[in-house]
């Protein structure tokens, strides 16, 4: 009796809820683009309260980015959001118009928000906030997701690096850090740090291959150029399944 009351209190809350915000133009712009109705039972991290996201065993067959995921093929496919901010932050202001498009897909990439080096520290904080709220939320309807691991100089690292699980599949993107030395370099940094911090399973790279001079795990690697005729960025490297991870 208490739990049939309990849930039936719960969906009238939802429905006073959506009755007083139609009223409050300025009330749904709230919720809608802060989304004050998530993660009430969303584990979180003890400093900056990101949500925890159980890490996918997948490694994706073809990477399709956002934008064209209405035009191309998605089974075995990893929906990324490697692109300019103003194109993917719809999916932050409207995701339920995705949900049925990603569900199609072998999983779901965690978006890349912008961390940029001369960021305020408040931006860099909201922006990783944002990117693992809306990887935790396509969680929630039985997506999966591969988390994005996102960076820009080492005093970010304790911001971004926080909600990574250790001993995961992690996807990085080299896009657009691989156009002057000093974009290599914060990405060589960065790339040496999530190893010896987080120990990642295995590195899904997006982008051109960085030239290191130490060793990372590398199980499949998708150069962003020629998509196939059915959609979607193939890998240039294999997991091979007799040496175990590269």
């Amino acid at each position: 009796m208490y739990r049939r009351w309990f849930f039936g209190g719960k969906i009238l809350r939802k429905q006073q809820r959506k009755n007083q915000m139609r009223k409050d133009p300025d009330r749904e712009y709230m919720y809608s683009h802060y989304h004050l109705d998530w993660g009430e039972d969303w584990i979180r991290t003890p400093r900056y309260g990101f949500p925890l996201i159980k890490p996918t065993t997948l490694v994706p067959e073809r990477m399709v980015p956002f934008d064209k995921i209405r035009k191309w093929r998605l089974e075995g496919a990893c929906v990324e959001f490697h692109l300019a901010d103003r194109r993917i932050d719809c999916a932050w202001l409207h995701p339920e118009r995705y949900i049925d498009h990603l569900r199609k897909a072998a999983c779901v990439a965690t978006p890349d928000f912008s961390v940029l080096p001369r960021m305020e520290r408040a931006d860099v904080i909201h922006n990783v906030s944002r990117s693992l709220r809306l990887g935790r939320h396509f969680q929630s309807f039985g997506i999966e997701v591969l988390i994005t691991a996102i960076w820009a100089l080492p005093d970010t690292y304790d911001i971004c690096f926080e909600a990574l699980p250790r001993n995961a599949i992690l996807l990085v993107s080299t896009v657009g850090s691989m156009n002057d030395v000093a974009s290599r370099g914060i990405l060589r940094d960065g790339l040496k740090a999530l190893c010896e911090r987080k120990s990642p399973k295995g590195l899904v790279i997006y982008g051109k291959m960085p030239n290191l001079d130490f060793d990372i795990p590398v199980v499949r690697h998708f150069e962003r150029c020629n998509p196939t005729v059915d959609g979607g960025y193939q890998p240039e490297l294999q997991f091979n399944s007799k040496e175990g991870w590269c």
